[in-house]
């Protein structure tokens, strides 16, 4: 039996974060592991943790390191064959350990389990991104698992990115790679039904979306889709930014990316093939979820 681990990566989050705690420790098998990762919380996220949780490795950055970094540092230390990542201000239904360690002990050959998330005001639960056995192309960062052996060979979160468009980036390299992903919707985080991002009343979480993801295109993606996509994901971005009133950070984000075009070459580059698969996928799985 594989050896599981479960990180919760939290920020200011006391509270929600007992809960999602509570929810695993009633899952885990002794041998596995409960890591929470603290990007440098100001409330008493600390106390909490050491004082009613001795049995939880914890681990307290030196500044907020945003979502990628943050859970990067959860991978680094984990020495568990496989880990499910956990949103602080979510929880896993019962059976969900279970179900993933089955899940990776009947395949070795599988690095991605995706879950499906469910919104505890509304029967109806969140987007599934694919039909259970399917292989999806996408996740999200707190509803899934990874097997370890997969991170060590793809690699880690961009570091640099601090909110949104880490799935993708590591998503498209898995693709790329030998590992297979399967979609396990009978898997259930619970969350609540909250705008994604967080508050963006200054438009600031609109400059990493903008950005980062023109990053994949410029860093992961082949010549001439490089080009192509970039293109054409300025000019729809240049549409969302209008009708947000976010244009600065949309001239923020651009600048920054075209300064980071002579460094692009150093990141390695997936198939044309992936690119294709990628956005063949993610167009089936629109047209079911609206059909």
């Amino acid at each position: 039996m594989s050896k599981a681990a479960v990180g919760i990566l939290t920020f200011n989050r006391s509270k929600e974060l007992r809960r999602a705690v509570d929810s695993v420790l009633t899952q885990i098998s002794p041998g596995d592991e409960l890591i929470v990762a603290d990007n440098n919380s100001s409330d008493n996220t600390e106390e909490v943790v050491k004082n009613s949780y001795p049995q939880v490795r914890y681990i307290k950055n030196s500044s907020n390191l945003g979502g990628p970094a943050g859970r990067n540092e959860i991978f680094k230390i984990c020495g568990s064959d496989f880990i499910i990542n956990l949103d602080d201000d979510g929880w896993l239904e019962e059976g969900a350990v279970d179900k993933v360690r089955e899940a990776f002990d009947s395949d070795p050959a599988l690095g991605v389990v995706v879950f499906r998330q469910r919104y505890p005001e509304s029967d109806a639960g969140a987007r599934q991104f694919e039909q259970a056995g399917r292989e999806p192309a996408h996740f999200y960062e707190g509803v899934c698992a990874f097997r370890m052996e997969m991170l060590a060979d793809v690699g880690l979160y961009p570091d640099d990115f601090f909110q949104y468009h880490e799935a993708l980036d590591l998503g498209i390299r898995i693709l790329d790679s030998k590992w297979k992903m399967v979609s396990r919707p009978d898997v259930v985080m619970w969350h609540p039904k909250v705008g994604g991002g967080g508050a963006n009343e200054d438009g600031r979480w609109d400059y990493y979306k903008f950005r980062n993801y023109l990053f994949v295109v410029t860093r992961r993606f082949p010549f001439p889709q490089n080009i192509l996509f970039f293109m054409r994901k300025l000019g729809l971005y240049f549409f969302y930014a209008l009708k947000h009133k976010t244009v600065n950070k949309y001239f923020a984000a651009l600048k920054d990316v075209l300064k980071a075009l002579p460094d692009s070459s150093k990141y390695a580059k997936v198939s044309r093939q992936t690119v294709r698969r990628y956005y063949k996928v993610m167009k089936r799985v629109e047209r079911e979820m609206f059909d």
